[in-house]
């Protein structure tokens, strides 16, 4: 018996594992605009889980590497209830400002949410 299934047994033992396994997946969809006046919006619109290692309140910060913005969103660990709620919406937004011309790599690094994504600007 290896070690994950003993684990998975000891914690439907212990009356733990419907909480672990009652947790939802986070689900969310990150798109890219441009105001009037030029400057670039990173939005993520969806659902993350509402306890466990989750998102904060706090708004994400962002840094920009030569082709390369990074979105980092602050996390933090938040009890969970038996059975645990199934998520709670997220909704953030990020302004680059005016970026000069060329193609971007956008990265929300969020654990349940990291992908690549590109803006083309004028």
């Amino acid at each position: 018996m290896n070690r994950t299934t003993l684990l998975a047994l000891l914690l439907a033992a212990t009356g733990l594992a419907p909480s672990v396994l009652a947790a939802a997946e986070p689900h969310a969809r990150l798109s890219v605009s441009r105001t009037r006046g030029g400057e670039v919006v990173a939005s993520v619109k969806g659902t993350v889980r509402a306890c466990g290692i989750t998102a904060t309140n706090d708004e994400p910060t962002f840094v920009v590497h030569e082709r390369v913005v990074e979105v980092s969103q602050p996390m933090a660990g938040v009890a969970c209830m038996n059975p645990p709620p199934r998520s709670r919406p997220y909704r953030r937004s990020v302004n680059f400002g005016r970026l000069p011309p060329g193609r971007y790599t956008i990265r929300w690094s969020y654990p349940e949410l990291r992908a690549d994504y590109v803006v083309r600007t004028r």
